[in-house]
């Protein structure tokens, strides 16, 4: 039995070719529990595997469907996040405070495991993929309007208060740092949405 640690970062593409690597080393999977991997001995190359998205209310039917291919599927999180590594990560857990609740919970990551010559129909998961990226996105748009009103209307009154209390050094201060603050998010939203697109 072999151990393995392999957090989800943003590409399904190099979870997907590192389990494969393993495959042909000899193992496949027994467990999966968030990212950790529980694998055994198998003859080398006799599994492959396809990693993509699916909505968390979807995995049951999916997997009594695949399984009754005779394909295996296993199910790890989505927002599994980490500290220490400096490889970027889709979101982490400053994405959470503006992302929605329906894209945050919503979604788990699908591994499905076949022989070398079993077909996988794999188009419900390209689907959610598209549904997940476009939720996303209009998540981080509904963001950015919310936030430039909320500078907006801060600038307008923070440009009064200094006129009327005559302490124009403070206010202009407060008003540059709230527009620091403000391309900060902005840049990181935008960051955040391209690390989704996969």
């Amino acid at each position: 039995m072999l151990k393995e640690f392999n957090p989800f970062y943003n590409d399904l593409q190099d979870l997907e070719n590192w389990l494969n690597s393993y495959a042909q080393k000899g193992y496949r999977i027994v467990n999966v529990n968030k990212s950790n991997y529980e694998l055994c001995e198998c003859p080398s190359a006799e599994y492959s595997y396809y990693v993509g998205l699916v909505k968390s209310s979807e995995f049951d039917n999916l997997k009594e469907k695949y399984e009754s291919e005779l394909i295996k599927a296993f199910k790890t999180n989505l927002f599994i996040k980490s500290t220490t590594s400096k490889k970027k990560i889709s979101l982490d857990i400053r994405g959470q405070l503006w992302t929605s609740p329906e894209v945050l919970n919503n979604w788990e990551i699908v591994i499905l495991e076949t022989k070398n010559n079993t077909q996988i129909n794999n188009e419900n998961l390209i689907k959610d993929l598209k549904e997940y990226k476009s939720l996303v996105s209009k998540a981080i748009i509904k963001f950015k309007i919310l936030l430039s009103i909320i500078l907006f209307s801060s600038i307008v009154l923070f440009t009064i208060c200094s006129f009327i209390l005559q302490q124009k050094i403070i206010f202009i201060l407060i008003d540059i740092i709230m527009i620091i603050l403000t391309i900060y998010v902005f840049v990181y939203c935008n960051r955040i949405k391209a690390n989704v697109e996969l």
